[in-house]
């Protein structure tokens, strides 16, 4: 199960490596940095033996790790961003590649044609098929519309499986493993519990109704209450530099401002995803940027000239919300529920 040591590719290749490679556990760090500290690791060690300038190649691999971090099924980010806004992973994944993809391609282009990078060579990958079945399992579960917990569970069963098989740890060696990644999300996890208290203490004293009525005050159309789930967002990220927990905190905030204005829940869903990670690769104090500069030696300025991916990313994330696509074409009704409150049910048209 161990890979060869690793010859330099060209740098083109180093934004698509950790863009479809699976991510190792994450600690209590936004997912991109932790997904991201592997393939950082590797990075330093291929421009080790190139040419190649280390802060621009190091923010290729947080591009690619971020690219990722958009359409995978196991990250926090994309959990806690369908589950405040009660949508399917599989629908919040076809709006993301639509959403994104313009942003990655041009990227890519911009890479392609930078003649300040020196191609270092190609070099030969050997990898196992086998052990990346866990992956396939979680993307396959939740494309087809399968409960998140329960895709997850199958996921660290078929990866324990595979890992006994293997002779890479033993059953009860494997129950240390998940201990050790359950360990490792702690932080993560009693941060998340205190931020939904805040927000239910939030809603019960008002304080949710008063963002509402200030949020939305100038705003009466759709365009305008996408905007405003945005700048909100951002500004909870550039306050905690944690894109998963400003999900959580603007997501019932947003669910609200959805429901008034009609807003297709997914394209919120990929808002508060898309707008939270963006700001995070823009900031000098932020986890993936100081993760980044420990691990190759140069500063989160440095990096940040080079994060061209991120300030596409707002910048599509803008035009899309201008131009209202990509429209998942839902009519919606109102209904009563049980307690009397008032559900908005989304049909098909």
């Amino acid at each position: 199960s161990s890979f060869p040591p690793l010859t330099p590719p060209p740098p083109r290749s180093i934004f698509s490596f950790p863009a479809v490679a699976p991510p190792p556990p994450s600690p209590p760090l936004p997912s991109s940095s932790a997904a991201s500290g592997v393939y950082k690791r590797e990075g330093r060690s291929i421009v080790c033996k190139s040419a190649m300038n280390v802060a621009f190649v190091t923010v290729i691999v947080d591009g690619g790790t971020m690219y990722r971090d958009k359409l995978s099924f196991n990250t926090d980010t994309n959990i806690a961003a369908t589950r405040t806004q009660e949508v399917e992973m599989k629908d919040k994944f076809k709006a993301n590649i639509l959403m994104v993809l313009p942003a990655v391609i041009l990227n890519a282009v911009l890479l392609f044609f930078n003649s300040s990078v020196s191609v270092a060579g190609d070099g030969e990958y050997a990898f196992n098929l086998i052990n990346i079945i866990p992956y396939f399992v979680i993307i396959t579960l939740s494309v087809l519309g399968l409960n998140v917990v329960k895709v997850m569970a199958l996921g660290i069963i078929s990866g324990m499986v595979i890992g006994v098989i293997n002779g890479d740890f033993s059953i009860l060696q494997s129950l240390t493993v998940i201990h050790d990644g359950m360990i490792g999300m702690e932080d993560m996890a009693v941060i998340t519990i205190f931020v939904g208290g805040m927000v239910s203490l939030m809603e019960y004293l008002g304080g949710i109704d008063y963002l509402l009525e200030k949020l939305t005050s100038k705003t009466n159309s759709k365009k305008g209450g996408e905007f405003s789930i945005a700048a909100l967002v951002s500004l909870l990220d550039i306050a905690t530099t944690n894109n998963t927990v400003s999900i959580i905190a603007a997501g019932p905030i947003a669910r609200d401002i959805a429901d008034e204005f009609n807003i297709e829940r997914t394209r919120v869903a990929s808002i508060l995803d898309i707008f939270s990670s963006a700001f995070n690769g823009l900031l000098p104090y932020a986890g993936q940027l100081l993760v980044a500069a420990g691990l190759t030696g140069v500063t989160p300025t440095s990096i940040m000239v080079y994060n061209w991916y991120s300030v596409l990313m707002l910048v599509f994330g803008v035009i899309f919300i201008f131009i209202g696509w990509p429209n998942f074409s839902k009519k919606s009704e109102l209904v009563k529920s049980n307690k009397g409150d008032v559900v908005r049910i989304a049909k098909n048209s």
